[in-house]
């Protein structure tokens, strides 16, 4: 079995989907970082189980903080 056929049935496996049809994805087994929501006319989203999904995550955050606090001063 290919990595992609993994990632497709880590995808496919409803197990890895948190929180509803906007939910969160999590596998660990899954070697991508952005996977396409459930519905992909929506786009993408991070598996939260890769470290480089969360830190993209993470320093979105921290640009946004840091844009508001240089904003107010």
């Amino acid at each position: 079995m290919t990595q992609a056929e993994i990632d497709d049935a880590e995808w496919n496996n409803p197990a890895n989907w948190h929180g509803g049809p906007m939910g969160i994805y999590y596998s660990r087994v899954d070697s991508r970082a952005f996977v396409p929501k459930r519905n992909p006319m929506f786009g993408v989203t991070i598996n939260f189980a890769r470290p480089l999904g969360v830190a993209f995550l993470v320093g979105v955050l921290v640009f946004a903080g840091l844009m508001v606090i240089l904003s107010v001063h």
